[in-house]
């Protein structure tokens, strides 16, 4: 369970539901870059389907164009759009699998 203090970040940076400008963008934790990732990709799950704050930063590289899901939201969206949720579980073992890797 996320602390009052990691409840608050998460709060401050939660967006809105609105269209930003998304081509190219990296992933970046503690200041180093970890993943460079483009169209058709996505972040911010982890932060939304356990409700605690981000663990990385992301950073536009190019203008970003992205479909923002509040955290309110996801779960229905998830359930209405099964092909996605697979979409996502698939990436996430993907990614698990890729952290394994690098810190062996």
């Amino acid at each position: 369970m996320a602390n009052r203090t990691q409840r608050r970040a998460a709060e401050r940076t939660k967006l809105p539901p609105r269209r930003v400008q998304c081509d190219d963008y990296v992933v970046v934790i503690d200041g180093e870059e970890r993943a460079r990732l483009g169209r058709g990709d996505f972040f911010g799950e982890v932060s939304v389907l356990l409700g605690e704050a981000p663990t990385a930063d992301v950073v536009a590289v190019t203008p970003l164009r992205c479909l923002v899901v509040p955290e309110p939201q996801a779960r229905g969206f998830l359930l209405a759009n099964p092909e996605v949720m697979l979409r996502m579980l698939r990436v996430e073992a993907r990614r698990l699998a890729i952290t394994l890797r690098w810190r062996a």
